[in-house]
């Protein structure tokens, strides 16, 4: 299946969104959401939502 991925800003986020590609090899480390989210956390004070479900994953992030 085609990778996808979907930009959608709205009036106080950025929702970024695409379909989940299963790989064979080891997954990633997870280093580049930790550091979105302690550093819009820092400057913002707003969580950074992670949302993994049914074959999409979507990272809502708010706009500073």
């Amino acid at each position: 299946m085609p990778l996808w991925i979907e930009l959608v800003t709205g009036e106080n986020d950025i929702i970024i969104t695409n379909n989940l590609q299963p790989k064979e090899e080891q997954a990633g480390t997870g280093v580049g959401l930790k550091n979105i989210i302690s550093r819009y956390k820092f400057l913002s004070g707003r969580k950074v939502q992670i949302i993994n479900e049914n074959l999409v994953f979507k990272v809502v992030i708010p706009l500073i």
